[in-house]
């Protein structure tokens, strides 16, 4: 048996296999922030092929963290309904669900023509939207807010939660020192730069328990000193470790170039290095598009693998595999971002709509 296909355990959450649907936007969340009947049918399909673990698409803990009219909300308790019909549709088709709750900062969209929030005034990348800085008041406000996202989370059923620290989003602002250039308690030291998500862990653990699983994604790179921030995700791995996480999923912030040059495992010798410095769970996702990938991942020392963008195009990929396929049809050519509103089709391989 393929290693992906063995089972794994991460703290008490028993997996039937190692491989991660990584938490993967999609165009069929209903204007109010709830989950759509699409969404829980599309949830269905991916837990009845093969994935042992699905990590949801980002739920916003606030509307100004929103980043897209879709996106299905976690900020009050009138979302859970709707979540719980995705879990327990998950969990009736065999496998497991955690959800990604996040605030998009400087990428989040505009309320009432306001700027969008962030640690520092560094725009997101590609855009010229200069965000306002959040006041220390401001930053202990959405740190309850992702607190309390995450108790309506275990409300809904879901198995777990993970922290969106990645993609340049709030968290991810606050770790990297090419967006956080605090000079006060939330900024300059990794130390500081952590602090607030060492803090929603601490509150998370503090209200959910010390059984219940919390995951965080991050970088695990930047466009800055990057052998200086190898350096603060050993830090950043070994706080995790003594707060309890469950495992660290480490994606990139140049995801998108280095799929379109057809590489695979992108960042498969930077997390390999961590993870043998530090002995807490990874999940390494990116450029992972067959059963060879998945076993140089897993011979590496990596714990799982995650995958996104391949199963837009195949949800039932790792079925697929199985069956004999060879690899993904994705070529990571990340047209997925804006074909379903051009096209009405999520992937370049699936029919055009009429």
């Amino acid at each position: 048996m393929n290693k992906a296909l063995e089972e794994v355990k991460l703290t008490n959450l028993s997996l039937k296999n190692r491989i991660v649907r990584s938490a993967t936007v999609d165009p069929f969340g209903n204007l109010d922030g709830t989950v759509s009947e699409e969404q829980v049918k599309l949830y269905e399909i991916l837990a009845e092929n093969n994935i042992g673990l699905i990590i949801s698409a980002m739920s916003y803990i606030t509307p100004a963290g929103k980043v897209g009219r879709e996106q299905n909300a976690i900020c009050d308790d009138e979302f859970i309904d709707s979540h719980r019909k995705l879990v327990d549709t998950v969990h009736l088709a065999g496998s497991k669900v955690i959800l990604q709750i996040s605030h998009c900062g400087s990428g989040s969209m505009s309320l009432d023509g306001m700027p969008p929030v962030a640690p520092s005034p560094v725009p997101y990348p590609g855009s010229d939207v200069v965000p306002r800085e959040l006041t220390v008041p401001e930053i202990e406000l959405i740190i309850e807010q992702f607190i309390e996202a995450a108790v309506r989370a275990k409300k809904a059923g879901y198995d777990g939660i993970q922290l969106h620290c990645a993609h340049q989003y709030l968290l991810s602002e606050f770790l990297d020192p090419v967006y956080n250039k605090r000079d006060d308690e939330y900024g300059s030291s990794i130390m500081n730069r952590f602090k607030i998500s060492e803090q929603i862990i601490r509150g998370c653990v503090r209200e959910l328990g010390v059984s219940y699983p919390i995951f965080i994604k991050v970088n695990s790179n930047t466009a800055g000193n990057d052998d200086e921030y190898y350096n603060d995700l050993i830090y950043v791995a070994k706080k995790c470790k003594e707060l309890g996480v469950a495992a660290i999923e480490y994606s990139g912030y140049n995801f998108t170039p280095l799929g379109r040059k057809g590489l695979h495992n992108y960042y498969l010798d930077r997390v390999s290095d961590i993870r043998r410095e530090v002995d807490i769970p990874a999940i390494l996702v990116g450029g992972i598009r067959s059963f060879k990938d998945m076993d140089t991942v897993l011979d590496s020392g990596i714990d799982m693998l995650s995958i996104s963008r391949p199963f837009i195009c195949e949800p039932d990929l790792v079925t697929r595999l199985i069956s004999g396929q060879e690899e993904a049809k994705c070529t990571s050519c990340s047209k997925c971002f804006y074909l379903y509103r051009k096209e009405g089709r999520r992937c370049i391989f699936h029919e055009k709509l009429d």
